[in-house]
């Protein structure tokens, strides 16, 4: 089963013509792990940053895992199949 996510969000003026960015960070990590590098990388771009809905270690995955690390593949299909029925 999905579990809820919480959304926040922030903006600021940018030229209009830059692309925004979206990071995602690594599993056990959060949403402002990649933000000074996406800031540095991308000056003037609004950056996009996404929290994983799933606490993992002492952070958040994006998918869940088993205890050796390897991805849940069961779970990545069930993800994958309640996506599906969503379109």
């Amino acid at each position: 089963m999905l579990e809820s996510t919480e959304l926040r969000s922030w903006s600021w003026p940018t030229p209009e013509n830059l692309a925004p960015v979206v990071v995602l960070h690594g599993s056990g990590q959060d949403e402002n792990t990649l933000l000074s590098f996406a800031r540095a990388a991308c000056p003037g771009h609004t950056i996009i940053s996404v929290r994983g809905r799933i606490a993992w270690e002492e952070g958040f995955a994006f998918f869940h895992r088993n205890p050796d690390r390897t991805l849940d593949e069961r779970d990545l299909e069930h993800g994958a199949a309640a996506i599906q029925d969503l379109l």
